[in-house]
C-alpha cells in the first residue's frame, strides 16, 4: 500500500508540474537552460531504462528480475530515474512563477522518501548494497553533496 501511495503522489505531482509549466514560454538563457535540463533528464532516464531492461518497475519493491546495477549511470547515482524526473520537471518549470516551484519541491521530498524506502528493501535483498551506498550518491552524485 505504501508503495502505491508513493507512486500515486509522484504521478499527481508530475502531471501538475507539466500542467503548470505548459503555459510558460521562455527565450534566451532560460530557453537554453530548459533544453539542457529536459534533454539531460531524458537521456539520463533513457540510459537507466536501457540498463534496467526487464527489471523496470515504478514501484520501489525489487522484483524477481531485479539485479544490483553498479556501472553506467548507476555508477554515478543510485537513483538515476528519480534524478531524470527531477531534471525534466525542473526544465519544464524554468521561467515559471516561484509558487509553482513549490510543487517541484514536494516532488523532491516524495522521491527522497520513496528512495529511502526502496533502499531499505534493497539492503535486505542485496547484502552488498550498503557498501554501494557508501561509494555512490543517491539522487545526486557524491561530488554534488
Amino acid at each position: 500500500m505504501k508503495s502505491k501511495l508513493y507512486v500515486a503522489a509522484q504521478a499527481i505531482l508530475l502531471v501538475s508540474i507539466f500542467a503548470l509549466g505548459a503555459g510558460v514560454t521562455v527565450a534566451g538563457w532560460y530557453g537554453a537552460l530548459r533544453v539542457v535540463l529536459v534533454a539531460g533528464g531524458f537521456f539520463l532516464g533513457l540510459s537507466a531504462l536501457i540498463q534496467m531492461r526487464s527489471a523496470l518497475t515504478v514501484l520501489p519493491e525489487p522484483t524477481d528480475k531485479t539485479v544490483l546495477l553498479k556501472t553506467g549511470v548507476y555508477g554515478v547515482v543510485r537513483h538515476p530515474m528519480y534524478l531524470s524526473l527531477l531534471g525534466i520537471s525542473a526544465g519544464v518549470l524554468v521561467g515559471a512563477p516561484t509558487y509553482q516551484w513549490l510543487v517541484w519541491l514536494v516532488l523532491v521530498a516524495v522521491l527522497y522518501v520513496k528512495s529511502q524506502y526502496e533502499e531499505t528493501l534493497l539492503m535486505e535483498r542485496f547484502p552488498e548494497y550498503r557498501e554501494y551506498c557508501n561509494q555512490v550518491g543517491g539522487i545526486l552524485p557524491k561530488v554534488l553533496r
